[in-house]
């Protein structure tokens, strides 16, 4: 299962503590001139929990996430034995980024500001991806 997107998303907050990551895709403003083809009126966040593990960049474009459950990198073996992980890859623009963490949600909804790292009782108005 994968989710790709065209829309351009960003490292967007991360709690070590919580070992919470949110990835976004901010809806466009009206004061904002882009030039994108997909819906301007929703923010699409990539919610990560449980991360025990971070190699990514902080801007990315044309992604594709999915979850690597053949070709594992040998680096995350003795992480994801320890506990239930899972490797997540996220690649743009011809590179391939990893997060390891217990699981990931894409969420769509209306938020400018909010995020669930913030307010756990946020609910996204469309589940486009879980695992």
């Amino acid at each position: 299962m994968k989710y790709i997107s065209d829309r351009r998303f960003k490292l967007w907050a991360y709690s070590i503590g919580h070992g919470s990551m949110i990835i976004r895709s901010e809806m466009q403003y009206p004061d904002v001139e882009y030039t994108t083809k997909y819906d301007p009126n929703c923010t699409i966040d990539i919610e990560f929990w449980g991360v025990r593990y971070l190699d990514i960049k902080t801007d990315f474009s044309n992604l594709v996430l999915s979850q690597e459950l053949s070709n594992i990198p040998k680096r995350f073996l003795s992480i994801i034995s320890e506990e239930d992980l899972k490797v997540f890859k996220l690649e743009s623009s011809n590179e391939t980024n990893y997060v390891v963490a217990a699981g990931c949600l894409v969420g769509k909804s209306m938020w400018t500001n909010e995020d669930r790292l913030h307010n756990i009782d946020l609910s996204y108005q469309e589940e486009l991806f879980n695992i």
